[in-house]
């Protein structure tokens, strides 16, 4: 079967990241993978070893909300997309395509309508919180009358069920992560990486991977980061891996907030470095009301550190977080409970190495990507 990914950056992001890993499980299984972008990145070479990757060019999605360069904008970039994407599962046929967010899943379903392909979408994260003026949208431009089926999980699907979409297309996704790319280094090689990054042996790293943009929860780390400050705990260390929009307001705020000095910021890395600094760091949190999923968790428990969130309204952490293994604090004052947390950590540092060998061992048996992949086939056939 020949599947067709449409996912404009090749930058490092959780979707990507898990668009990268379900690709190799694909092509494990015997399957070919195409994958279209507009925008290079990080990722570039690695998708290319198991894919066929194509540049398209297409004008910058406007994302403004008004005015006729707005509209002219938005019909070039529908249009140009449509034909070139169509033509290329012409030329190669395509068997299946998946889109990821909403502007390229209306592309997508033309392409689908014109063609005959399947659709399927893939929900990288809540709605209400990334795209909420589509979600508005959805059912008054019927965004989804081309798209067979939603991968996802149900508190995704309870934010379509109010754009009145049907129960019967929502697909339950299981989380998953690399355990192959992402694994504990040993205490030698960690305290070698650290002591290269001016890691002192006794400090305790706070670590974000991922992109600085406004919304990201990058900025919640660093309010948890104030707060050890304000505790007057030694030793806390802030190492944020990525780069974006606002990487260089976030060096603003640190400043600001004289937290700098605690920062280790190294901007975009290459993806097969980011296990050595995910290993140099102790607690990765992921911390807002109520997220959804985050592959920097995951990847954090793949590689033996201790994963801080939220156990928000949906549930969604807590499907994957499990107590013997990670840490998940409740949505009121969660800044306040997640530094008391580490504040227990810090008293009880051999807590850090049996909630991180616990949750390496979790992962390996029950976070697989090849399950996702098994599910996308087995999807795309019965349509």
């Amino acid at each position: 079967m020949h599947i067709l990914f449409y996912y404009p950056s090749t930058k490092l992001g959780g979707q990507q990241t898990q668009l990268l890993q379900i690709t190799e499980s694909l092509v494990e299984l015997g399957h070919k993978v195409s994958w279209l972008y507009q925008f290079d990145g990080v990722l570039k070479e690695r998708i290319a070893e198991n894919a066929v990757i194509k540049k398209i060019k297409l004008p910058t999605y406007n994302k403004s909300r008004f005015g006729v360069l707005r509209i002219l904008n938005r019909w070039c970039y529908h249009f140009f997309g449509k034909m070139q994407i169509q033509n290329y599962c012409k030329a190669n046929e395509v068997d299946v395509i998946l889109s990821s967010n909403t502007p390229d899943s209306i592309t997508l379903s033309r392409v689908s309508m014109s063609l005959g392909i399947p659709h399927f979408r893939m929900l990288g994260g809540s709605m209400v919180q990334v795209e909420p003026h589509w979600l508005e949208k959805y059912e008054s431009l019927n965004i989804d009358g081309f798209i067979n089926g939603y991968f996802g999980w149900p508190a995704v699907f309870d934010e379509l069920k109010e754009a009145n979409i049907s129960s019967s297309k929502f697909i339950e996704m299981p989380f998953a992560v690399d355990t192959n790319n992402f694994f504990p280094l040993t205490a030698d090689e960690r305290t070698k990486k650290r002591s290269k990054l001016g890691i002192n042996e006794d400090d305790l790293v706070i670590g974000w991977v991922g992109r600085v943009a406004k919304n990201m929860q990058v900025w919640n780390t660093v309010d948890l980061l104030e707060e050890l400050s304000k505790r007057n705990y030694k030793g806390i260390k802030f190492l944020c891996v990525g780069g974006g929009d606002d990487y260089e307001h976030l060096k603003e705020i640190l400043q600001n907030k004289k937290l700098i000095d605690r920062s280790i910021l190294t901007g975009w890395i290459p993806f097969d470095e980011m296990n050595d600094y995910i290993n140099c760091m102790d607690v990765i949190p992921l911390l807002e009301e109520d997220p959804q999923g985050g592959s920097i968790v995951r990847e954090a428990m793949a590689c033996g550190r201790v994963a801080l969130s939220v156990d928000g309204v949906s549930g969604t952490q807590s499907l994957f977080m499990k107590p013997d293994c990670t840490i998940l604090v409740k949505p009121e004052n969660y800044i306040f409970d997640a530094a008391n947390k580490i504040a227990e950590l810090i008293e009880h540092k051999e807590r850090l190495k049996v909630l991180g060998e616990n949750a390496r061992s979790y992962v390996e048996k029950e976070l697989q990507f090849k399950n996702q992949a098994q599910i996308i086939i087995e999807c795309a056939r019965n349509c």
